[in-house]
């Protein structure tokens, strides 16, 4: 399954409510993917910009294709766009502080080496071989007889907290995405 979010020149013309329907739909799309309760395989093919970046940290095991210029980063304060709470929350979750503060006020991005050098990233592989690599993956640890659980206990916490924000329909900075 491929999985997108947002073109940001798009959502530029977007009236009020849609952008607000749209922040909204983000953070509960994000909350459905942190509850899949088996597991989940970013297979990253290219950029991951913003969405695309938020998606692979809410997987469980990230995957990216060896190709030298793609960059991978939090663009959305250069693209005038704040984060929606429910990937805010994954951010938070996922990446050390000092690289969330890095990636998110520079807007900065980063080689998929850097990446994985730094463990945000799992593995590279090269293009041929990332649907296959990842589709492996993701049996490999599915056949862990305990994967569902420990997934829930590691992961839950911030599965629950997605999710209360997706339920409860609002957002901290929502004013901002008029």
């Amino acid at each position: 399954m491929v999985i997108g979010l947002l073109d940001t020149r798009v959502f530029a013309s977007y009236t009020r409510d849609q952008r607000h329907e749209m922040v909204r739909a983000i953070t509960q799309m994000v909350a459905r993917l942190l509850a899949i309760p088996v597991p989940v395989v970013a297979a990253v093919n290219g950029h991951a910009l913003g969405g695309g970046f938020v998606l692979m940290l809410a997987c469980d095991h990230g995957i990216a294709a060896d190709v030298k210029s793609a960059k991978l980063g939090m663009t959305e304060a250069q693209a005038g766009i704040p984060f929606p709470a429910g990937p805010l929350e994954i951010m938070r979750h996922e990446l050390a502080p000092e690289l969330l503060r890095r990636l998110t006020l520079t807007s900065g991005v980063l080689s998929v080496r850097e990446l994985l050098k730094i463990g945000v990233l799992d593995a590279l592989c090269e293009v041929d071989d990332l649907k296959s690599k990842s589709m492996a993956r993701a049996k490999r640890l599915a056949a862990q007889p305990a994967f569902r659980t420990v997934k829930r206990q590691i992961r839950g916490g911030l599965a629950r907290r997605v999710a209360a924000l997706a339920s409860a329909g609002q957002d901290e900075f929502l004013g901002e995405f008029s």
